[in-house]
């Protein structure tokens, strides 16, 4: 069992000059609504940083569950003894997500609009026709000018920015070793096994998110679900053993088959060598190819929708409010890596030890 928690204090909501205002505002002084309309300005562009905001903040919690029961034994095959172990593991991790001190962009939009009721108090726009709204007047001039009335109807409270999800995974596997066979350095040891894993993932989303209504933190929940089979065989050959050129010389080789019901079958495979010419140094060397394959986000994630500006320089470099959203792909397939690796190993005194290595690897199709 384990449960981890943490809180952020990510930024102040800003507006870069993209809330458009009526010169008939109620919080704009009356001499310069005189001017506007001297000057024939019925509306203009506004840029703040929202002062009587508090901070955004991001509340996040996992906690994660995991089983495991094993066996393991022995039997004899082929003149030679064996060992199994096999084991079944249940994994289970749940997740949330909370943003607060978010606006909502539909009420943002209405308070923000705020004008002169016939009775000379000052209301939002939409109440002089729907009076039993709610909505609250947002006073974007000035700093302390709200009250926490005010920032409560543009934050929707107690309703946030919020996603609870359930991650789940079941793993079968069992392996098997021994050394059947003996050549003039020693025994081959030899390993095989299969593994068969599930990995899923469902969720719910608050639905104010699932309509991108928030002005940061639109989380939106991931659904999705793929099995692996996997078999592998691993062998360390001994090609030399107290000889006068060495004293150990010894081939590795592995081979894995792996089946995704996303992308289907991969092979990955490594063979290496070490040589020892006395018992004071060792080289090793490996070359492998190897995988890494797409996980539930990579594949299933519905994304979560963030608001950004940028200035359109074919249109008069207005500032342009849009919302990204990064989603996952179901037609990727596992990236393929190159692996090369060199390394040594000295012994010069009686309890010291040290290594140098050196690896390069080169990945095709890397999943970003």
């Amino acid at each position: 069992w384990g449960y981890a928690r943490s809180i952020g204090w990510a930024l102040k909501q800003f507006n870069v000059g993209n809330i458009m205002v009526r010169a008939d505002n109620a919080f704009i002084p009356s001499s310069v609504q005189t001017q506007a309309q001297v000057l024939g300005v019925s509306q203009f562009m506004l840029g703040t940083n929202n002062f009587d905001m508090p901070t955004i903040e991001f509340d996040n919690a996992r906690t994660v569950n995991r089983t495991v029961v094993g066996l393991s034994g022995g039997f004899d095959a082929l003149a030679s003894g064996w060992l199994w172990n096999a084991y079944y593991q249940k994994g289970v991790s749940r997740t949330s997500e909370n943003g607060h001190n978010v606006t909502a962009k539909a009420e943002f939009g209405m308070a923000v609009d705020a004008v002169r009721a016939p009775d000379g108090a000052t209301v939002c726009r939409a109440a002089l026709s729907s009076p039993n709204n709610g909505c609250v007047p947002y006073n974007l001039f000035g700093i302390g000018v709200n009250s926490q009335a005010a920032l409560d109807y543009v934050f929707r409270s107690p309703e946030h920015p919020q996603r609870n999800q359930h991650f789940g995974q079941d793993v079968l596997a069992l392996t098997i070793n021994g050394a059947p066979i003996d050549v003039w350095a020693g025994p081959v040891s030899l390993a095989l096994g299969a593994e068969h894993r599930i990995e899923k993932v469902a969720g719910r989303a608050d639905p104010v998110s699932l309509v991108n209504g928030w002005f940061a933190g639109n989380y939106l929940p991931t659904f999705g679900r793929y099995e692996v089979s996997e078999g592998f065989v691993e062998t360390v050959v001994p090609l030399a053993k107290n000889r006068p050129y060495a004293d150990s010389l010894e081939l590795t080789a592995a081979v894995r088959a792996t089946s995704y019901s996303t992308s289907g079958l991969v092979a990955t495979w490594k063979i290496g060598a070490t040589y020892e010419p006395t018992r004071h140094i060792r080289f090793r060397v490996t070359r492998s190819r190897d995988i890494r394959a797409p996980n539930l986000n990579d594949i299933f994630q519905s994304g979560t929708a963030n608001t950004s500006n940028v200035t359109d320089p074919f249109n008069n470099d207005l500032v342009t409010t849009y919302q990204g959203l990064q989603v996952g792909n179901p037609l990727l397939e596992p990236e393929k890596a190159d692996t090369t690796g060199i390394g040594v190993v000295v012994a010069p005194l009686r309890g010291l030890t040290a290594s140098a290595d050196y690896y390069s690897i080169g990945i095709k199709g890397g999943i970003q």
